[in-house]
């Protein structure tokens, strides 16, 4: 008995120590790729045959106090190739294929409930999204 509460604290402390390694990893690789330029999709230009306005894509009317994104009311379409080619595979594990990304009011509805309009507009911006807001925002891509 007194032998296998040895070993079971020992895989127990092992373990822990390699949670702790990957966490340190982890955090090392997120602070790296935050130094480099901006990743931040782009919104593609519309060709002749889908021209589209600004006025038709957002609802201006809205008015708030917090630097909230406008409200889609059509679909947007974000380019993905200026991507990385990590972030890029990344998104191919998620399901999403091509080179460009439609956004819809409900993607943009369902962000918002998950992250708030606030945090949702500061990564639009170019704030870089923490491992569980991206965890989050998953199930709002399909």
């Amino acid at each position: 008995m007194k032998k296998f509460l040895i070993i079971t604290l020992s895989f127990l402390a092992g373990a822990i120590v390699a949670t702790i390694v990957v966490w340190y990893l982890l955090l090392s690789a997120s602070s790296q790729s935050t130094a480099g330029p901006s990743m931040a999709p782009v919104m593609s230009t519309p060709t002749s045959s889908q021209e589209v306005r600004v006025d038709d894509v957002i609802d201006s009317g809205t008015a708030t106090s917090a630097p909230a994104l406008p409200t889609l009311t059509k679909p947007m379409t974000i380019d993905l190739t200026v991507l990385s080619d990590t972030q890029r595979a990344i998104l191919r594990t998620l399901g999403i294929e091509g080179d460009t990304l439609t956004v819809t009011p409900e993607m943009q509805q369902c962000a918002e409930t998950k992250l708030g309009a606030e945090r949702l507009a500061a990564i639009v911006a170019g704030d870089t999204p923490s491992l569980t807001e991206g965890a989050a925002l998953i199930g709002c891509l399909r």
